[in-house]
């Protein structure tokens, strides 16, 4: 609807809807939460997986960089091995030094020329293709990686991957959204709001446990014209080499998003180089807090101030009310606690319960923790599988051990027992 200013002196100004937004607002992306597959007994998608990750376990992967869209392998390599059974080796994924980080930086330049400029529809297009194809054709395979690569269950595997198409789908939406979002007009005036790419590279430095994650960061800034070099976290290159490769099914230009696995220690080469734009990172608050002073360090390097988006480590909680079901509190306490045995920035690590129903609670926690099983993945009936990694494993025993050694202030009221002797499991 036209406003116009008021009456004297003041001239007449008109402003009107864009079309284009009420279209998108009506066109928004079906949520893919809803379309969630159970891998249930006697399901078809049940048997699909059983065969997909027979498949996996008997094939030994070489995973190359990919460097302007070409494979690169330089001979400096680490073995990708299941978290629940670490003496099978998956693969082999080469590792990235100077000399490649500093190729993968030329070539993404070269790619920012006609990427930047490329119409955003056509952008956020190759994305939503990207999706299509990870929620159809490639979706058994992928959750059978996921579960593989992260010790992941069909559950937290299906959850994991449909986020990342939610990712995909509802990103490109926004970002075509807000790209139509323009100023109203005024008489003699044209005015304009244009979204401009980054001059020089995203570094995008994701996490272990969310696929999903991994997928967004380096996609996001991608989809908005920006150019990136993506370093992986070494402890799940199976499956985040995997959703590299259905980016480039889907039509992404070479050198746009550049896979590079590397050693931490050659990160200077990436936060020195004058062209770094921006950092978009998930971790731990220690590695963030790392990062940003080496950015800051560095400003007067810079040919712009490089933007820095982070979500580091955090502590969830659940606070329960004196009014609340105990049955409702211990089966949720279990859920949000030992799910993903507890990877994730969402995992209850601590519960604040009134004295008056501790008692109720306790009871209820002690009857049903001994019914969650845990053990490899691949046998799905198991509630839980493995702590990532040898790091992460003797991490955790050591605060189980923290409190077994001072039971004057702490209790342990059931389990604490840690084996490794073929996965890292607590």
């Amino acid at each position: 609807m036209p406003l116009s200013a008021p009456s004297g002196n003041a001239r007449q100004v008109e402003m009107e809807v864009n079309p284009m937004a009420e279209l998108l607002m009506a066109e928004m992306p079906r949520n893919e939460m809803d379309q969630l597959l159970t891998y249930g007994p006697g399901t078809p998608e049940r048997e699909q997986l059983i065969a997909a990750l027979e498949s996996i376990k008997g094939e030994y992967v070489e995973i190359p960089l990919i460097i302007g869209g070409t494979p690169v392998r330089t001979g400096r390599t680490t073995e990708v091995r299941p978290p629940h059974d670490y003496r099978r080796a998956l693969a082999k994924a080469h590792l990235a030094g100077e000399v490649e980080l500093l190729q993968a930086i030329e070539l993404s330049r070269r790619a920012h020329v006609k990427w930047s400029a490329m119409d955003g529809r056509e952008r956020a297009d190759i994305f939503r293709e990207a999706a299509d194809i990870l929620a159809g054709p490639k979706r058994i395979e992928m959750i059978a990686a996921i579960m593989i690569d992260l010790s992941k269950t069909p559950y937290e595997a299906e959850i994991d991957l449909i986020e990342l198409v939610d990712f995909w789908r509802f990103n490109a939406y926004y970002a075509e959204f807000l790209h139509e979002q323009q100023p109203g007009q005024g008489v003699e005036e044209h005015n304009r709001f244009d979204w401009r790419p980054l001059e020089g590279f995203v570094a995008a430095v994701t996490p272990f446990n969310f696929v999903a994650i991994a997928g967004n960061l380096p996609s996001a800034p991608a989809m908005v014209g920006n150019v990136v070099i993506w370093k992986p976290s070494r402890s799940v290159l199976l499956s985040n080499y995997r959703i590299m490769k259905i980016l480039q099914q889907a039509g992404l230009p070479d050198g746009v998003i550049n896979f590079m696995p590397f050693e931490s220690s050659q990160s200077k080469t990436l936060f020195n180089h004058r062209s770094l734009a921006g950092l978009h990172f998930t971790g731990s608050s220690e590695t963030l807090l790392h990062l940003w002073q080496r950015i800051s360090a560095n400003l007067g390097k810079y040919r712009s101030f490089p933007r820095v988006v982070g979500e580091a480590g955090g502590k969830d909680f659940i606070m329960v009310h004196r009014s609340a079901d105990p049955l409702a509190v211990a089966a949720n306490a279990i859920r949000g606690a030992f799910e993903y045995q507890g990877q994730k920035c969402s995992a209850a690590s601590r519960m604040y319960v009134p004295e008056s129903l501790w008692d109720d609670i306790r009871s209820l926690l002690l009857d049903e923790i001994p019914n969650v099983r845990y053990g490899p993945v691949d046998d799905l009936n198991v509630a839980m599988g493995a702590i990532i990694n040898q790091a992460a494993f003797d991490k955790v025993k050591s605060y189980i051990q923290f409190a077994k050694n001072h039971a004057n202030e702490y209790e342990v009221i059931y389990g604490g027992r840690c084996d490794d002797t073929d996965g890292w499991f607590v």
